[in-house]
């Protein structure tokens, strides 16, 4: 499989997904927290999606404000303008086509795991930030984790707390929170992983969580993310969550 056709299946998988999807609502209703914790509810943002995909982020981040939402890739962007999503940008996260000090808010959901030269991306962040501007990041977790979801993904790599929060820092971002997320499905998440490995199948997690698993797992990650938004921090978990300001 060549690199485009790679990238291709990956959207196409991920288009499969509904909004309702509890991987889907569990991010987003994280995301949201975030931003209400965090933000000023009266403020009007100026939001960057970075590394939007196929859009699933949007419904989280269009009621607080204008939402502009960039990938590298066309696909991803035709899939996001049959939601209705407009002002989309064709460009690389490692040279962002915006001048500095632009966004008051910028996500990177799923996305600096993608891409070899992360710092760069972190720096460019940095620079289309206005100040006191805030980013919300997730990443996927530990390299024990490694599994087909990383390969099928395009993934580069997994990231400890402890090494995120030295790349955010190194490039000039204060940490405001920093924990592990899917505490709650981490043991059997890491038997799934192994059985992956030990199977050699090379799908998505994702596509065996049936109705009633992912109504479970919408509930569990509910908790999760109340108790995140609350204070606690987890000391394990499949990914990682970080907001920071610039």
């Amino acid at each position: 499989m060549t690199n485009d056709e790679g990238i291709n299946s990956f959207f196409e998988f991920y288009e499969t997904l509904d909004q309702d999807f509890w991987w889907v609502e569990s991010r987003n209703d994280l995301i949201g927290k975030m931003i209400d914790r965090y933000v000023d509810p009266n403020k009007r943002l100026r939001i960057l999606d970075l590394g939007c995909g196929t859009g699933l982020n949007y419904r989280s981040l269009q009621e607080h404000g204008e939402v502009y939402s960039l990938d590298r890739s066309d696909k991803a962007l035709r899939y996001c303008r049959q939601k209705g999503i407009d002002s989309l940008v064709l460009g690389d996260a490692e040279k962002l086509p915006f001048s500095s000090s632009q966004f008051d808010l910028v996500v990177a959901i799923e996305l600096i795991e993608h891409i070899e030269k992360d710092h760069v991306v972190v720096a460019e962040i940095n620079r289309i930030l206005k100040d006191d501007g805030l980013v919300v990041i997730t990443t996927p977790a530990f390299d024990f984790l490694w599994s087909s979801d990383d390969v099928v993904s395009g993934h580069k790599r997994r990231y400890t707390q402890k090494g995120l929060r030295r790349l955010l820092e190194d490039n000039g971002f204060k940490i405001l929170l920093s924990s592990y997320r899917y505490f709650f499905i981490f043991a059997p998440t890491f038997i799934l992983f192994r059985l992956q490995s030990i199977l050699d199948m090379k799908k998505n997690s994702l596509s065996y969580t049936p109705g009633l698993i992912g109504w479970l797992l919408k509930r569990i990650n509910a908790i999760e993310n109340y108790l995140i938004s609350k204070g606690v921090r987890f000391p394990v978990g499949v990914g990682l969550i970080c907001v920071i300001k610039k």
